[in-house]
């Protein structure tokens, strides 16, 4: 019997780029999921867009209220979701093709409660394109706050074990519950599938929210793993080089950007369209 997918879509105001996500989702080869997608009440043509491909494929389902941020949002999903896995794309996102056939594949529900898949970064002002591979990063730990939602895969009993997210977190609330399941002992599985795509410019990508970010990293290591001292080194020296390169160094992390990143194919990037 194969599991159901919930896929959950988060939105508010996303009209630029909400369509390039609904087409990644809908033209995937798996057919077994069901689409929630969760606006909080957008002022432009988001609704218009959505409710066009509603009326024609039953399997999307519509949530349209106001919310307290992205993690309330994130919420609402997981309780509207009746699927056996749930995978978050967010309306600056788009999946990989065969991206829900690879999780369906490699997620054996009976061994693991988390899929944690790759994904790549892209910037389409800049051509920038960057694909992440798991097996390339550090895996999830009490002390590693960068965790990447975007390409992870939850089982849905996740959320009946250790609770939703914490709203009480703007920016870091996906660490708070990674650290969460980790102190439970949930499983988590690791591969190189390429999952999502994701645009840069979301929220904790931003520089103005640097502060409240490593802020909150802290709150979360207090929270899960009590006066790690040396992880709060790290955060605040990790603060002080951003900074640095935002404000000193932009040309010099822009010449590094386009060393490292990969070929940027928009034919495959954006294999839907």
């Amino acid at each position: 019997m194969r599991e159901v997918i919930s896929v959950i879509t988060c939105v508010y105001n996303g009209e630029k780029t909400i369509e390039d996500t609904i087409q990644s989702v809908l033209k995937q080869d798996f057919k077994d999921f069901e689409y929630i997608i969760v606006d909080g009440k957008s002022k432009d043509d988001t609704l218009k867009i959505v409710n066009k491909y509603s009326q024609k494929d039953p399997r999307i389902k519509l949530i349209s209220e106001s919310d307290t941020g992205i993690y309330d949002a994130y919420n609402k999903g997981v309780h509207h979701a009746k699927g056996d896995i749930l995978i978050y794309v967010n309306a600056d996102d788009f999946l990989f093709q065969g991206a829900l056939e690879g999780i369906h594949e490699e997620f054996n529900l009976k061994k693991y409660d988390i899929y944690a898949g790759s994904i790549s970064i892209l910037s389409e002002d800049t051509n920038y394109y960057k694909e992440n591979f798991r097996s390339k990063i550090p895996k999830h730990s009490l002390t590693n706050p960068s965790v990447l939602t975007p390409g992870i895969c939850f089982s849905k009993e996740v959320f009946k074990k250790v609770g939703k997210f914490d709203t009480s977190f703007r920016i870091c609330a996906d660490f708070d519950l990674i650290c969460r399941c980790l102190n439970q002992g949930l499983k988590i599985k690791y591969s190189d599938v390429l999952l999502n795509n994701m645009r840069e410019g979301g929220i904790s990508s931003n520089i103005k929210f640097e502060h409240v970010k490593k802020i909150e990293q802290i709150k979360v290591s207090l929270k899960n793993d009590g006066k790690n001292i040396v992880f709060w080194m790290k955060v605040l020296k990790k603060y002080v080089f951003t900074l640095l390169f935002h404000f000193f160094f932009k040309d010099e992390l822009k010449k590094r950007r386009k060393y490292v990143q990969d070929k940027y194919s928009e034919k495959q990037i954006f294999w839907f369209r």
